[in-house]
This record gives C-alpha cells, structure tokens and sequence, in this order.
C-alpha cells in the first residue's frame, strides 16, 4: 500500500476516533498535518452571530492561536474566500490571490511572523451561524500546495465534516443535559432517577438535603428504606 494511501486510511480513522472523544482530536489534527508535510493544522467552528470560535482544535498552533481568533481569521483572504463559496470547496493560496498579492497582505505578514506561508483548507458545513473550518499550513520552503496536495485533501474532507459536525452536536448534548441537570436543582421538591437495579443515578438538591438529615430514604437505596423504619 503507498505511504500517501495508509496516512490517509490513518487519518480517517483518527479522525472518527476523535468525533466521539474531543480530547483525541489533537492526534487526528498531528495525522493531517503529518500526511501533508505540514507545519500546522488546525479545525475550529465560528459562529458569525457572535464573533466567537466554540470550538477550536490544532497542532502547531499554539504561539498564535489566541491572536488568530481574536483579529486574525476576520482578515483572513482564504477564509473569506471560503465564506463565499458552498461548503466543501477547496480553496489553495493561488485560488485566492497571485503572489504579489499575497506578499502585500496583512494576513501573509502575520503568517510570516508565524514561520508560516502556504495554505489548503476548506469551510466543512454551515449549520445556522456556526460554520466548520479545517486546514493545513505549510513554511514557505514548502511552496504552494499541489495536485496531489488537492486531491488527497478533497479526499479527507468529508470525514473531517462529519467528525467535526459530531463533535459540535455532542457539545451540543452535553449543554443541553448539564441545563437540564441545573434546572432540576431549583426544585422545590426530592427528584431521584434510579438505574434498574435500584441504584441512585441522580438526586437534585432537594433531594440531596433529604439524604443528608437522614429523616427520608437512605441514599444508598439498595435496601429502599428510610434508616428510621429500617429493621435490624
């Protein structure tokens, strides 16, 4: 099997891995950047209601990350490019601006002070505000992306998009569960889930305080007494 060919089988499946565990999301992004030569690589999400980036996931990024998100992506020609077009098109340095005009970009000259210069990426979906972006960066020893470049980059992007899409909708989710569990907790009233063999899964605070003056039901409900009516 061709080395380009396994990266990308790799890539694939780190990249899966990472959608249902965030936190293995820097290893699919060291794969991606690793398949490519790169010296960065980068996915975020950017809601354009806020100005914010929910999300945000990369390898080499660290020195201007924070910078990058604050000022940097609004100027960013390749991103606008992208912004203007259909998710999913891929957009390259020479799609966007010739070289000189590049050399007289203030996002060029930031990416130089990054030891930065080429780069490859995509706009993966738009869902409402938030909108799914990945790339990869290269120095500028490396020169512009290529064919080959192109072609394996439209190849990986479809599962970018969808690992993306399910690592927001499981942020999704886990918002949503934590303002129920919040919400829950005004109750003025004992609320208590029990798994199926009886075992206490949650207890709002009402509840709770019950628990904690022992004149209710005891928390460790395998018995499913109060302690005060509980016999020997």
């Amino acid at each position: 099997m061709p080395a380009k060919e396994d990266e990308a089988i790799q890539v694939i499946a780190k990249l899966y891995e990472a959608a249902i565990r965030p936190a293995r999301w820097r290893d699919a992004l060291e794969g991606l950047r690793t398949a490519f030569g790169g010296a960065k690589s980068i996915a975020f999400v950017h809601d354009t209601e806020t100005g914010q980036m929910p999300l945000w996931f990369g390898v080499g990024t660290e020195d201007g990350k924070d910078e990058y998100i604050e000022d940097i992506h609004f100027i960013n020609p390749c991103a606008q490019f992208c912004m203007t077009h259909r998710p999913g098109t891929v957009a390259w340095d020479h799609r966007v601006l010739p070289e000189r005009a590049m050399d007289r970009h203030p996002f060029y000259d930031w990416l130089r002070r990054q030891s930065l210069r080429y780069f490859l990426g995509t706009r993966l979906f738009e869902d409402g505000p938030l909108n799914g972006f990945a790339s990869v960066n290269w120095s500028a020893s490396h020169g512009h992306a290529d064919e080959k470049d192109v072609e394996l980059f439209r190849r990986l992007q479809p599962h970018l998009e969808r690992a993306l899409r399910l690592t927001v909708e499981t942020r999704r989710h886990e918002a949503r569960s934590t303002a129920l569990d919040a919400a829950l907790h005004l109750f003025d009233f004992g609320i208590v889930l029990l798994d199926a063999r009886g075992k206490v899964v949650f207890a709002n605070a009402f509840a709770e305080r019950i628990f904690a003056r022992c004149d209710g039901p005891a928390r460790d409900s395998s018995a499913q007494q109060s302690p005060r009516t509980a016999g020997p």
